[in-house]
């Protein structure tokens, strides 16, 4: 018992989980190339799963302008009134920060107040083995748990109605 156990625990197991595809098709977005920004759009009809954000709507390039202008006004005054950030987290010059990063965006309608939402999810492709691992990031949207996400990936909101980055 304990032998057949091991060989599908350590050996049968692991191949079955490694050759398995992702959840959703791809998705077919549309690229996004901005001042000091690559991206991908995803509209209402790419099947995210990411509870919560159910009620989807398109998004134009002003939409997507617009929270990119506000992102890098509004981080710091952000991330000090965010209690979830520790000590007093400042980033010096956000344009050069943010630059690393590739965007995926998507829209909806928030459920409680109505307002249309723009969920900018930010993928930091500098580091080592970081390109293999975002390789699909045109295709999927791309969250994980874990040391190499919570350093490579940021996601935040902006409020089309209020004009207001957020942290979810």
């Amino acid at each position: 018992m304990s032998k057949s156990f091991f060989i599908f625990t350590f050996l049968v197991f692991p191949l079955l989980t490694y050759a398995q595809n992702p959840v959703n098709p791809p998705c077919d977005g549309s690229i996004i190339q901005l001042k000091n920004v690559d991206g991908i759009l995803f509209d209402k009809k790419c099947d995210i799963l990411y509870e919560g954000y159910d009620n989807r709507m398109n998004l134009s390039i002003q939409e997507i302008e617009e929270a990119e202008i506000e992102l890098i006004k509004q981080i710091n005054n952000t991330l000090a009134s965010d209690t979830r950030v520790k000590g007093n987290f400042q980033i010096k010059n956000p344009v050069r920060h943010f630059k690393k990063y590739k965007r995926q965006y998507f829209g909806y309608i928030d459920d409680v107040n109505q307002d249309k939402i723009v969920f900018i999810n930010l993928l930091n492709f500098s580091g080592i083995g970081t390109p293999k691992r975002f390789k699909d990031w045109k295709e999927y949207f791309t969250i994980g748990f874990g040391e190499f996400y919570e350093k490579r990936t940021a996601n935040y909101l902006y409020n089309l109605n209020t004009k207001t980055i957020l942290i979810p």
